[in-house]
C-alpha cells in the first residue's frame, strides 16, 4: 500500500507536534496510533 496525504492546517500541525514531542514520537506514527486506537474504540 502507498503512503497517502492528508493536508492540515498549520496550527493544526503544530498541535500534531507538539502533541508527538510530548509522547517522544514522530508526528507520522503519533497520528497512525491515535487514529488507530479511535477505530478500536468504535468496534
Amino acid at each position: 500500500m502507498s503512503m497517502k496525504q492528508v493536508k492540515v492546517g498549520p496550527v493544526y500541525y503544530e498541535m500534531l507536534v507538539e502533541l508527538s514531542k510530548k509522547s517522544g514520537k514522530k508526528p507520522e506514527n503519533y497520528l497512525g496510533d491515535l487514529i488507530a486506537e479511535k477505530y478500536q474504540g468504535k468496534k
